[in-house]
C-alpha cells in the first residue's frame, strides 16, 4: 500500500510528466523578413517517447485569418509524415517535421502578421505565437570604388570612356598643370624685380631721378 506521502509524490510526478508531454519553443517571437526572400519561423518541440503522433498547423491569425498548413508526424521504426494541402498555403509554404518550423518562400507585403503554430498529439495541445514582418527590398550596396557623393569620372574607369571625352579630360589636367607653373613663375618675376628696383632707388643720389 501506498502512504498518503507517496501518493501525493506520485500525483505531482504525474503532472508534471503530462505537462512535460509536448513543449513548444522558440529563439525568435518576432521575425523580418523581404519581398521575394525566404525565410523560416523557426520553432522546436519536445515530446515523450510514448507518443506516436504529432499534428503540427500553422495559421495566420491576424491581420486575418487565414489556415496554413498541417503537417501529421507518425512516429515508430520508419517515421513518415503527410500534408495538407500538399503543396501549402499558396503552394509557397512546407513545414519542416523534424522541428515544426514554417519555410515561406517568395515573400509577399501580405505575409505580414501574426502567426501560431499548434502542436497536438494523443496527450495534449500545445501554441504559441509569432510575429512576422515583410520589409521592402533591400538596396544592394555600391560597387567597390564607387563615388556614392556625386557623379564624377574617375581614373580607374576612364577606359569606360570615348576617346574624344578622354582626350578632353587629359588636355585639361595639363592645361591647369601649365596655368599653375605659369603663375608661379610670374610671382618670382614680380618678386625678384621689386627687390632689383628697391636696390637701384637706394643707390641713386636724392637730387637725381632715375628716369
Amino acid at each position: 500500500m501506498y502512504s498518503p506521502y507517496r501518493l501525493s509524490v506520485l500525483g505531482v510526478l504525474t503532472v508534471i510528466g503530462y505537462v512535460g508531454a509536448l513543449t513548444i519553443s522558440s529563439a525568435q517571437t518576432h521575425v523580418t523578413g523581404y519581398i521575394n526572400d525566404s525565410i523560416i519561423l523557426a520553432v522546436s518541440y519536445q515530446i515523450s517517447n510514448t507518443t506516436d503522433w504529432l499534428q503540427i498547423r500553422w495559421d495566420m491569425v491576424h491581420p486575418k485569418h487565414v489556415h496554413l498548413l498541417i503537417c501529421t508526424v507518425q512516429f515508430g521504426t520508419q517515421p513518415k509524415h503527410s500534408m495538407f494541402p500538399e503543396n501549402g498555403y499558396e503552394s509557397r509554404m512546407t513545414i519542416i517535421p523534424e522541428n515544426g518550423s514554417l519555410n515561406i518562400t517568395h515573400l509577399k507585403v501580405e505575409d505580414s502578421g501574426t502567426y501560431k503554430v499548434s502542436m497536438l498529439n494523443n496527450e495534449l495541445e500545445k501554441e504559441m505565437l509569432i510575429d512576422f514582418t515583410v520589409l521592402p527590398v533591400r538596396t544592394e550596396d555600391p560597387a567597390p570604388g564607387a563615388d556614392t557623393a556625386g557623379y564624377c569620372i574617375c581614373s580607374g574607369n576612364i577606359s569606360s570612356v570615348d576617346v574624344a571625352t578622354s582626350a578632353w579630360i587629359l588636355l585639361g589636367r595639363r592645361l591647369s598643370s601649365i596655368f599653375i607653373a605659369v603663375l608661379v613663375l610670374l610671382g618670382m618675376h614680380f618678386k625678384t624685380w621689386n627687390r632689383f628696383r628697391s636696390r637701384t632707388l637706394k643707390m641713386v643720389p636724392p637730387n637725381r631721378q632715375l628716369w
